[in-house]
């Protein structure tokens, strides 16, 4: 009888213990309140996320290494080995020169200073989205703000 007893006691004893467990999974799942419709949810936003990252456009700046217009593709220089980026021209690309004039194939030879934006399409190439020629006007370029020197910091 000993033994029957003894049996009953660790029975008793690990339902005791798999209880608090058991209760405390059932309160965690009952905490989850249903989606409220029209705020996306944790894992939604974050794919969301990341698809705006991809939808955002890149900017790029540098000089063209090749150009074909039959292609609709220009490659930028690059110091690296392989190769520069390669950008497509698409039907929806800006592409400009000097103030605003409009820039044609002509006007993208090698060599030529070029800087932009491109977005990232879903097979992969990179599309123009604005293209500029030629340098940047110096009368373009953001003022930079004056900076005080330390004994002029020192005198206020």
């Amino acid at each position: 009888m000993n033994i029957r007893k003894l049996h009953i006691l660790s029975l008793l004893t690990v339902g005791a213990l798999a209880l608090p467990v058991h209760a405390f999974a059932q309160s965690a799942t009952a905490d989850k309140s249903p989606p409220k419709p029209g705020v996306p949810s944790p894992a939604a936003m974050a794919t969301t996320g990341e698809k705006e990252a991809k939808d955002r456009a890149q900017g790029f700046k540098g000089k063209i290494g090749s150009a074909e217009p039959t292609k609709k593709t220009l490659t930028l220089e690059s110091k690296k080995e392989g190769g520069g980026r390669t950008l497509t021209v698409t039907n929806a690309s800006k592409l400009t020169k000097g103030a605003d004039e409009t820039a044609t194939w002509d006007d993208l030879t090698v060599g030529q200073e070029v800087r932009g934006s491109y977005k990232k399409s879903a097979d992969g190439t990179l599309e123009i989205v604005k293209l500029s020629v030629g340098p940047k006007a110096n009368g373009a370029e953001k003022p930079k703000p004056e900076q005080k020197t330390k004994t002029e910091k020192m005198d206020q």
